[in-house]
């Protein structure tokens, strides 16, 4: 009697040992969405330079939709007109593009890029003719509207004309 006994327990023993190496091999699977990367976002929560920016030139229009990237601090604000913004997390605008057939005003022009980039738009007399800014490292491409010949610029961000298109 005692041989069985300790045969079964040997058994059992060897049973428990098998399920719970079993069991710690199982991958453990995700039943979640994952992360959030990027997700709708109150605009009144904007940062403080960002909403400044969008009473001063948008205060006719609402924000239709906004976003934050949370890899990047980033946030894309969609006014009714079709405008659209990228603020970075202090409340730069970093991009900007205006709805087709439209530009962005002079003014706005004026706040988002610095006074040596302005200038050189003012030069080339396109200050009223941009659709689109996008902030980079070294500069500003700016794309116009008119049907001219120029319809891409890039810019130093000291002023000096690099490129058009």
């Amino acid at each position: 009697m005692k041989s069985i006994t300790k045969c079964l327990s040997v058994t059992l023993t060897a049973i428990a040992a098998g399920c719970f190496i079993a069991n710690a091999q199982m991958p453990v699977l995700n039943t979640g969405v994952g992360p959030a990367i990027a997700g709708s976002y109150n605009p009144n929560n904007l940062p403080e330079r960002a909403l400044k920016f969008v009473r001063d030139y948008y205060g006719n229009h609402y924000a239709k939709s906004c976003e934050k990237d949370y890899n990047t601090e980033n946030y894309d604000l969609t006014m009714t007109d079709g405008t659209e913004i990228e603020f970075d997390y202090q409340g730069k605008v970093m991009e900007i593009e205006a709805p087709d057939n439209s530009v962005i005003s002079a003014d706005a022009v004026k706040k988002i890029v610095p006074r040596d980039v302005y200038k050189k738009l003012a030069e080339l007399g396109v200050t009223d003719k941009i659709e689109k800014i996008d902030r980079e490292k070294r500069g500003f491409d700016i794309d116009l509207t008119d049907g001219a010949n120029l319809n891409e610029l890039y810019i130093s961000t000291d002023g000096k004309l690099l490129a058009q298109k």
